[in-house]
């Protein structure tokens, strides 16, 4: 009778312990979870951003470009915007590069046909004032996160604009290549933190 009141008593401890490690392991994540959801949200805007910023300073570069000048001004030189565009379009990945006159004429695109017609577009206005803008928009291509940087010529009178598309389909994939780490980092979490808690108690 003895040894089963003994018994009896040394199976309360471990119990009481794993009661104790099931809750703090709910807590843990839990906690984990809300913060990694947190981290995934700051991700997810800090990889849009990191795309924009890459727009803007291709944008900014091939507003002063020799180039895209030239064949703004000159009749003779336009065709070579289409060339240096497509280029500078695949070397950085981009959904597309389009340079405008002050008409909204397009100079360049990714499909050739679309060159001469109208830019597709409200969020161009602010760029054809002079104004740098972006928008998430729709055109001719998919929808995509479009930049839009004025040109001037070298005495400082605007003389079109330089247009870049980053697809969101780009933002979307630099997002789920860390995704996946999140729920394997919750679990660690919560195996570290059970296990510590188990040999505390």
């Amino acid at each position: 009778m003895n040894n089963a009141t003994t018994a009896g008593k040394q199976k309360v401890p471990l119990r009481l312990s794993t009661s104790i490690t099931l809750m703090v392991s709910a807590v843990i994540v839990s906690v984990l979870l809300v913060v990694h959801t947190f981290f995934f949200m700051q991700l997810s805007q800090m990889a849009q951003d990191g795309l924009r910023d890459k727009a803007v300073a291709v944008a900014r570069a091939l507003s002063f470009s020799p180039t895209i000048i030239h064949g703004l001004t000159d009749p003779e030189s336009e065709r070579q915007i289409q060339a240096y565009t497509s280029e500078v379009q695949k070397a950085n990945d981009l959904l597309f590069i389009v340079v405008t006159d002050m008409k909204g004429l397009r100079y360049s695109h990714p499909n050739p046909e679309m060159i001469g017609q109208h830019f597709i577009g409200d969020d161009l206005q602010p760029a054809l004032q002079g104004k740098e803008n972006s928008a998430i928009n729709q055109g001719v291509l998919e929808r995509a996160l479009r930049i839009f940087i004025p040109v001037y010529e070298p005495h400082g009178k605007q003389i079109g604009v330089v247009a870049i598309g980053i697809s969101l389909t780009s933002i979307n994939s630099v997002v789920s290549e860390t995704r996946w780490t999140i729920p394997w980092s919750i679990l660690f979490g919560a195996l570290i933190g059970s296990l510590g808690t188990w040999f505390l108690v």
